[in-house]
């Protein structure tokens, strides 16, 4: 099955939940004829990651309504949500299936806890939320990008005008 059937069924899905279109769609199926809402998920048990076409296309989504947000008050009352917003808002230009590498590459950077790696995080001083998602996708796009120079040659930020730079700062110190 191409990445294009699964897109099209996940749509499908997505605009009318159900079990018909449940079973057309036969990924990570529940009990409930359902999907998960995480775009991906590692399996400690099994040593897996498990993507979510429905969980990458409600990213998508998310990123394509950055923009809306970002003009509202709750998009503007807290610079580190307006960070995330803002970084969204640039993702949207990727297609999906390299959102779906990112979301993977996300899941990576949870298990290795980048947004630990940080000195001036304690117990005490843990990252909020939006600075834990914006470190870890600014990780996941770094490696994303490295990734995709490797093995197409393909230049993200310039075929799709990728405009933010500051992955490039990002390092783990092991």
């Amino acid at each position: 099955m191409s990445w294009m059937q699964i897109e099209k069924m996940a749509k499908a899905y997505r605009k009318a939940p159900g079990k018909a279109a449940a079973e057309a769609l036969r990924f990570i199926l529940s009990k409930d004829a359902t999907y998960p809402e995480w775009a991906c998920q590692f399996d400690e048990e099994q040593n897996t990651f498990f993507l979510s076409p429905l969980g990458i296309l409600a990213f998508q989504e998310e990123c394509a309504n950055a923009p809306n947000v970002l003009q509202t008050q709750e998009g503007r009352e807290n610079f580190k949500t307006y960070r995330l917003l803002a970084y969204m808002k640039e993702m949207q230009k990727l297609p999906l299936k390299y959102l779906a590498f990112l979301c993977l590459f996300r899941e990576v950077a949870r298990i290795m806890e980048v947004t630990r790696t940080d000195k001036r995080r304690t117990v005490h001083n843990p990252p909020t939320e939006a600075e834990e998602a914006y470190m870890s996708y600014l990780w996941a796009f770094k490696e994303l990008e490295n990734a995709m120079q490797k093995i197409q040659s393909i230049d993200l930020r310039a075929d799709y005008k990728i405009s933010w730079y500051e992955s490039e700062w990002i390092t783990v110190n092991s």
